[in-house]
């Protein structure tokens, strides 16, 4: 079984529960003219095709639909798809939507597709569930780490469809030391964020924190929160801040964090869920974690042991890779181009959550 993938870091050999001996180039993480035509001949050579980019993904529809006879099954891992706003927007998603019908599987670290099937036609009979993982999970940057002597303040970052208004409005009602790190208004504005605030009008208690983008600045200043508040948009089709609560997680502090797709579908008890674009609500469980330790060590406790048990990034890869095969052999038996997922946990997985 030969598999065509841009996941920099998927095991070149492996072998399945089944025995089934699988071989992965990851030529497509490095894609570029020069290796045009390799990647085109390793395409004929391919099972199937596993890919993460939102551009590929796009563009092995296209390039099947105008070369039929190159066409391999491609699945599509995480793909982050927004509501269109604009007439420019809507037109590229019908463009999308069109696009996307010609790919045979998605695999999704959510569950709650109704916007992807809405607007893109993307039901959960074209596509599978996996757990994603936390980053810190094996992380030589956090192992070792000498415990955090105090806990300083409410923390918020991260980029996709973050709600940072929100965010402000409530920290204006509260009291508390709060922190993000320094923006960075273009990345924000690329991921949709919305940060609308003028920064000399900023609340009194927030402070701006250091951050360069390396790990060890995002390891840092998390770990000195006392609490992790990510919110995120109403809008969000998609799961937003999946990895940072899991990095919170991780390190065992209390998330605070907005409903919707990634959360609401996969968390219980492990973090506190409050309504997407209200300040009010976002600031009473801000209110109430931080005074209430025994709620907030709770919490942080179920927090830390679901993102424990996800592993790290090996736990995934092997996650993807039997979900992967999994599907091909259903295809394969049915004939189908798009046949219906029905898929059992693999080992080691948590189950799927109500």
């Amino acid at each position: 079984m030969f598999i065509l993938t841009d996941f920099p870091r998927f095991p070149e050999h492996s072998r399945t529960s089944e025995g089934i001996e699988v071989r992965a180039d990851t030529i497509l993480a490095d894609m570029s003219f020069k290796n045009l035509f390799r990647v085109l001949n390793l395409v004929r050579q391919a099972d199937f095709i596993l890919v993460q980019d939102s551009i590929r993904i796009l563009g092995f529809a296209c390039l099947f639909w105008i070369v039929p006879f190159l066409k391999k099954p491609v699945i599509a891992v995480d793909l982050i798809l927004r509501s269109p706003h604009t007439v420019k927007q809507r037109i590229l998603a019908r463009w999308k939507r069109m696009l996307l019908s010609r790919v045979d599987h998605f695999i999704f670290y959510f569950q709650a597709l109704q916007g992807y099937e809405d607007l893109y036609g993307i039901s959960p009979h074209r596509s599978s569930y996996v757990p994603f993982k936390s980053n810190m999970q094996r992380n030589p940057r956090v192992a070792g780490l000498p415990v955090v002597e105090t806990e300083e303040y409410v923390f918020s970052a991260g980029r996709s469809l973050r709600d940072f208004d929100t965010l402000f409005d409530a920290l204006t009602r509260l009291n508390y030391p709060a922190a993000i790190p320094q923006p960075n208004f273009e990345q924000l504005r690329r991921h949709g964020a919305r940060f609308t605030w003028k920064m000399d009008d900023l609340p009194k208690n927030l402070v701006l924190l250091k951050d360069d983008g390396t790990p060890e600045s995002w390891i840092r200043n998390l770990r000195r929160a006392k609490v992790v508040v990510i919110p995120t948009l109403r809008e969000s089709l998609c799961a937003s801040g999946i990895g940072t609560y899991l990095d919170a997680m991780f390190l065992k502090k209390c998330v605070v964090i907005s409903s919707g797709p990634g959360v609401s579908d996969l968390l219980r008890d492990e973090a506190i869920i409050v309504p997407p674009e209200d300040a009010g609500a976002l600031a009473a469980a801000i209110q109430k974690v931080w005074e209430d330790s025994t709620l907030r060590s709770e919490t942080a406790l179920r927090g830390h042991r679901y993102a424990i048990a996800l592993g790290g990034e090996p736990e995934l890869m092997n996650r993807l890779l039997g979900r992967s095969m999994e599907w091909y052999k259903n295809a394969s038996q049915s004939q189908t181009a798009r046949p219906i997922a029905s898929v059992s946990s693999s080992p080691g997985e948590p189950q799927r959550r109500p």
